[in-house]
């Protein structure tokens, strides 16, 4: 939180009643009362698991927010111009294969091998190679499906941008929604710490001499800052795996002709994770 300055011993209407006893609790920087005990090693402790988790979550935020917008929208899937050149040399090397399986088949017919297997590889040949050239399509269309399913959901949310109702520090990078703004809504833990909690705080201890005993609030801090690191670790993890799975998208319709391919040869079809039985 920011603190404003205001004369010893006063205080800010601007300020929550969380941040009025940080400040009543300083270095003697900016606040009242500095002292080493209590006030610096709260102050530490603010720095170290307030602070610094706070930080961590709302970059992890952003990322998670950006990468689930982009990854649903599709644009860099349908629009990405390496995409469509990367699928084309595939396309022509599975084309080119084609050549070499065609042959094959030639050869076991002139020489009466195979039997009924040649006319399903001849079956096969024809159909897969009508569908290599048509795989990127084919691929997009049930990408896009997966992506419109999720974006009915994703439009449905309704999330306020920020805990304070005010406009978000950051400028929109693809139009997304702050989800994480309304995730962290929901597990604040400062939103409980009202004048009145503070006020039956300080009665605790008869000797804090009207402030809140330094023990309750570096144990606020301590869980505050353990909740939003594990928020942010839990944000980070989902954004990678949107990434992941953006990379594997294009990875997919790439390689999507050797599928189609590797489904007219046997052998190919069982090839690990790239043949038609994996796929």
């Amino acid at each position: 939180p920011t603190m404003t300055s205001t004369p010893a011993g006063g205080t800010d209407p601007n300020r929550t009643a969380f941040q009025q006893e940080l400040y009543d609790n300083s270095c003697g920087i900016g606040g009242v009362g500095g002292t080493m005990w209590p006030g610096c090693v709260i102050q530490i402790t603010y720095g170290l698991f307030f602070v610094i988790p706070a930080f961590l979550l709302a970059v992890s935020a952003y990322f998670f927010n950006v990468l689930v917008s982009i990854t649903l929208s599709g644009k860099l899937v349908s629009e990405s111009t390496f995409v469509s050149a990367a699928w084309t040399v595939v396309r022509d090397l599975s084309n080119i294969f084609f050549i070499l399986i065609l042959l094959y088949i030639a050869i076991k017919t002139i020489l009466g091998l195979g039997g009924s297997e040649v006319k399903k590889m001849i079956g096969y040949v024809v159909l897969t190679a009508l569908l290599i050239n048509f795989s990127m399509f084919f691929t997009k269309i049930i990408i896009d499906t997966t992506n419109i399913l999720a974006l009915v959901f994703y439009n449905k949310i309704n999330v306020e941008t920020r805990v304070d109702r005010k406009p978000r520090p950051y400028e929109s990078a693809a139009g997304e929604k702050d989800i994480t703004g309304g995730l962290t809504k929901a597990f604040d833990s400062t939103r409980l710490l009202t004048k009145d909690f503070f006020e039956q705080a300080k009665k605790t201890d008869p000797t804090s001499k009207g402030k809140v005993p330094p023990g309750i609030l570096i144990s606020i801090l301590i869980i505050a800052g353990v909740i939003m690191g594990y928020a942010a670790y839990c944000f980070l993890q989902v954004g990678i795996f949107f990434l992941s799975r953006l990379i594997e998208l294009w990875v997919l319709i790439i390689f999507s002709p050797f599928a189609f391919m590797s489904y007219s040869v046997p052998i190919l079809s069982k090839a690990e994770g790239i043949g038609w039985d994996e796929w």
